[in-house]
């Protein structure tokens, strides 16, 4: 194995753990709403407008969490929230979230599942699509309800069990890795 693959594998690695330690802090990162609006007012919105705010939204906790991590240079820290803001990414997390959400939660979900858009991007399914627009509609609904607790409650979720995996995963990479270096 070349010396870039390596060096890529342990940068990851090292990037999982870093954000593994920031999300131990995850209400710290989670922007507030300043207008909150009631459920009334909630249900007239388009799924696709609170999908937008979702978004907005994940977006913006993503890059606060990481730039207190590390100082990334700027394409840096873009290309790593990107990973995690992708459709794939907030795919899984829609299919982690599921089985935690309260019935009205469950309703914004399913809104934005089945919403209708006109283009699917390159890089994601139509599938993975619609669940990250029910992942983005689901974080736009909380942050516009005033229901930040359980924003960050629904983040716990999501990266306290990514937390498990990495770290199983992680060890047996690095191991490998070492005994990789050690032939180099």
């Amino acid at each position: 194995m070349s010396a870039l693959p390596t060096s890529y594998l342990l940068q990851k690695v090292f990037f999982c753990y870093i954000i593994l330690l920031i999300m131990k802090k995850i209400d710290l990162f989670v922007p507030r709403c300043a207008d909150v609006r009631d459920e009334k007012e909630l249900a007239d919105y388009g799924v696709l407008v609170l999908s937008l705010v979702g978004d907005g939204v994940h977006t913006l906790f993503l890059r606060c969490a990481l730039s207190a991590s590390e100082r990334y240079r700027n394409e840096d820290l873009h290309a790593r929230v990107a990973e995690y803001a992708k459709a794939e990414s907030q795919a899984k997390d829609a299919k982690t979230l599921l089985p935690y959400l309260s019935e009205t939660e469950k309703r914004v979900y399913n809104r934005g599942k089945n919403a209708h858009f006109k283009t699917v991007p390159k890089h994601a399914t139509k599938y993975e699509y619609s669940l990250a627009t029910a992942f983005e509609a689901l974080t736009g609904y909380l942050y516009l309800s005033g229901k930040t607790d359980r924003l960050c409650e629904l983040y716990k979720i999501l990266y306290e069990e990514s937390d498990t995996e990495v770290k199983e995963s992680d060890t047996e990479t690095l191991q490998s890795l070492n005994k990789e270096e050690k032939k180099i």
